[in-house]
C-alpha cells in the first residue's frame, strides 16, 4: 500500500513537472501567432534598422503634424488595417508596426518588440507634435508601456488585459505561471505612470480576455485618465465588426483638445 502511494505521488509529481516543462518551452507558440504581411508595396513600407535587420512598418504619410501608431493582436497582419484606418483617421499619418517574426526580422519576444516600438515612436515624433498610440489585444501591453514612458497625446486600448501573466494564471490554474512565463506584459504596472487621455474599448462577450483583467487595468490608471467604452454584444475577435467601432475611434481622435 505504501509503495503504491509513493508510486502515485512520484507519477503525479513527474506529470506536474512535465506539464510545466511543456508550457515553459512552448510558451512562444502559445502567445505569438505570426501572420504574413499582405500589403507590402514600397509606397506604404517604412524600414527602421535593428540589430537583427529591420522593423517593418506599414504607413501612410499625411500632410499634418498628427500621427497614430498601431500595435496589433497576436494573430494580426496589421497591414490589412491600413485601408480602413485611412478612412477612420483622415487627419493622421499612420504607422502600423509589424512585430519581429510578423514581417519584421527576428523572433517575437516582449523586450525586443518594445525596443522596436520605442525607436519607431522617436522616429515618428520628430515630425509630429500630436501623437496617438493605439493597441489591440497583445498590442495594448506595448502601447501602455510606451505611453508610460513617452507621454503621447492619447492612448487607445482595444480589448486590453492587466497583464499576460494574469490571463495565463487564470487559464493555467495551479501552475507556477509567474515563474515560468518569460513575456509578462505587465500593463497594470505601467498604467499609473500614463498621463495621456486613455480610452478602453471593452468587448462585452470577450472569451479571451476576462472582464476582470480589463477592469484591473482600468483601476490601475490614475483618476480621470481612462474611460471605458463597452461593446455589449461584441467578442474579442469581432469587436471591429460592430457598426459603432470605427465611428467611435474617429470621434475619440477628433475630440483631442489642447495639452
Amino acid at each position: 500500500m505504501k509503495k503504491a502511494v509513493l508510486k502515485l505521488l512520484f507519477l503525479g509529481g513527474f506529470g506536474y513537472i512535465l506539464i510545466c516543462a511543456v508550457l515553459y518551452f512552448n510558451q512562444e507558440n502559445l502567445l505569438y501567432f505570426p501572420q504574413e504581411r499582405k500589403i507590402n508595396s514600397e509606397e506604404h513600407t517604412l524600414l527602421i534598422p535593428t540589430e537583427v535587420g529591420h522593423t517593418v512598418v506599414t504607413f501612410e504619410k499625411r500632410n499634418s503634424d498628427k500621427a497614430l501608431i498601431y500595435f496589433g493582436g497576436n494573430a494580426e497582419d496589421v497591414s490589412q488595417r491600413l485601408v480602413k484606418f485611412k478612412q477612420t483617421f483622415p487627419e493622421h499619418s499612420l504607422y502600423l508596426m509589424h512585430y519581429r517574426g510578423y514581417g519584421s526580422d527576428g523572433y517575437p519576444r516582449e523586450e525586443p518588440i518594445y525596443q522596436d516600438a520605442l525607436v519607431l515612436y522617436e522616429h515618428v515624433a520628430k515630425g509630429n507634435t500630436e501623437m496617438v498610440l493605439m493597441g489591440r489585444s497583445l498590442g495594448t501591453g506595448i502601447a501602455t508601456r510606451l505611453a508610460a514612458e513617452k507621454f503621447p497625446k492619447q492612448l487607445i486600448l482595444i480589448t486590453p488585459y492587466s497583464s499576460i501573466e494574469d490571463v495565463a494564471s487564470e487559464r493555467y490554474w495551479g501552475l507556477p505561471v509567474s515563474l515560468l512565463l518569460k513575456d509578462k506584459y505587465l500593463s497594470w504596472h505601467y498604467a499609473p505612470a500614463v498621463k495621456s487621455k486613455t480610452a478602453i474599448l471593452l468587448a462585452g462577450e470577450d472569451a479571451v480576455i476576462p472582464e476582470e483583467s480589463t477592469m484591473k487595468l482600468f483601476s490601475s490608471f490614475s483618476d480621470d485618465v481612462a474611460t471605458i467604452y463597452e461593446f455589449d454584444h461584441a467578442g474579442h475577435n469581432n469587436i471591429s465588426s460592430d457598426p459603432e467601432y470605427y465611428p467611435l475611434l474617429n470621434t475619440l481622435t477628433r475630440r483631442l483638445g489642447p495639452h
